[in-house]
């Protein structure tokens, strides 16, 4: 079993198909079975220090989209003042091992994982009970893979989409997203949506550099490129000579990662946002 402190500077990873201890802030620690091949990446322990952070002000009904393993969701549901947390996810293999986590973890009498396509689940059952939760849901928590073959950030607008036909006016949304993709992809969202105010950073990694190992991460790092040449706004990765001060597109980032070998640097983060109302 292996250690991991939920903060903002934790990043060394447990071995892949083992079981982690992951300490929460005020919330003590939840014990996560890792699939085969998985392993605790930096995003997941930002959102869970996310969450651990709001733990004053997560309440009622909570729903974990992507749930993965579960953490998110015995996170959320070791809250007292969460009632009842709604895991979604797809993967029937990832089902079973949230539902082993959350038996593990004792938290079985607040957290039903569901298996569900985005907002949808699968099974009619489930689906009439979701149903139930539209517009009385009081947050969202997420911490979505990249999308492939785009800009990479499709699951977070389908994320913020279908929680607005969930949450209750005034419910937050806590999402992933790092800080490459820029502001601007973000007040797009919003934008767009309007139904939301962006309330900004509430949780973040120090400069990491992307892990170049990750063969998701360099699809994700391509797409980004055909993106920018498409005309997209440019990515905002860190300068490993000085990413404080200065930015590279995924076009540089490419470049100097074939040419040098030069990993680009990234922080992982949370941003809050609050649903107002349609």
């Amino acid at each position: 079993m292996t250690k991991s402190p939920a903060g903002s500077n934790a990043q060394t990873p447990p071995s892949p198909g083992s079981t982690v201890q992951i300490e929460l802030t005020g919330l003590g620690g939840i014990s996560i079975e890792l699939a085969h091949g998985v392993t605790v990446t930096p995003a997941t322990l930002v959102t869970l220090e996310a969450i651990s952070d709001h733990r004053d002000r997560l309440e009622g009904v909570v729903m974990d989209w992507g749930s993965g393993s579960g953490a998110l969701a015995i996170a959320a549901a070791r809250i007292p003042s969460v009632r009842r947390v709604i895991a979604l996810e797809l993967s029937a293999d990832a089902v079973s091992l949230a539902e082993r986590n959350v038996g593990a973890n004792r938290v079985a009498d607040k957290v039903v994982v569901v298996r569900s396509d985005g907002f949808v689940p699968v099974d009619p059952s489930h689906r009439r009970m979701v149903d139930t939760l539209r517009g009385a849901v009081d947050a969202v928590v997420s911490n979505p893979p990249p999308s492939v073959g785009d800009d990479g950030f499709e699951w977070r607008r389908r994320v913020m989409t279908g929680a607005a036909d969930f949450l209750e006016p005034g419910g937050l949304v806590l999402l992933q997203v790092s800080r490459q993709y820029g502001p601007e992809r973000v007040n797009r969202l919003v934008s767009k949506i309007g139904a939301y105010e962006a309330e900004g950073v509430v949780a973040s990694s120090g400069w990491v550099p992307m892990d170049m190992g990750r063969t998701d991460l360099v699809r994700l790092l391509r797409d980004m490129v055909a993106e920018e040449a498409r005309g997209g706004p440019p990515y905002r990765f860190g300068d490993p000579e000085d990413p404080e001060r200065g930015h590279i597109s995924a076009t540089e980032a490419l470049r100097r990662h074939r040419d040098e070998g030069i990993e680009p640097l990234t922080q992982w983060q949370v941003r809050r946002f609050r649903f107002t109302g349609r």
